[in-house]
């Protein structure tokens, strides 16, 4: 049973990087505009509400996503045939570890700069520490703000 947790909970945070990809390449504003044109001409003229929608929303929205794994997580610990409730709260706080590492941050550092990475990859080949070391500072306001939300 645990192998296949293991398998299940792999495939989780592989699935789980779709929403969260969507919701990070959302938060760069010029992505933003490209799904919904519309926006960009409101934002400019209300500077309040494009902070609001540039810096607040994306986090605030990767957070709610994220706080529903707790709901899910025990349940596949206990699914694993994990007896008791210490052992069910640690088998949690490890999965949700990984969850936090590969979704969160490689995720939102991949697909902050998505369009440009793809762009940049076709282009010429680069590896992927260098693309990793360009999109984290693309991505640091998006981090400091995902932390600030969550410390609250």
């Amino acid at each position: 049973r645990k192998l296949v947790i293991a398998g299940l909970s792999f495939y989780m945070v592989c699935f789980w990087m779709i929403p969260v990809g969507i919701v990070a390449s959302l938060s760069n504003l010029n992505n933003l505009a490209k799904v919904f044109p519309f926006l960009e001409t409101y934002l400019d003229e209300h500077p309040l509400t494009k902070g609001f929608v540039e810096g607040f929303l994306p986090s605030l929205v990767l957070a709610l996503f994220m706080n529903q794994l707790p709901n899910f997580l025990p349940v596949l610990a206990k699914m694993e045939g994990i007896p008791s409730h210490s052992c069910i709260d640690a088998s949690v706080l490890s999965k949700y570890f990984y969850f936090q590492v590969f979704n969160v941050f490689l995720g939102v550092t991949i697909s902050a700069g998505t369009l440009a990475i793809i762009k940049e990859l076709l282009e010429r080949s680069v590896s992927i520490v260098l693309i990793l070391g360009t999109s984290v500072p693309q991505a640091a306001s998006f981090f400091v703000n995902y932390v600030c939300f969550q410390s609250l």
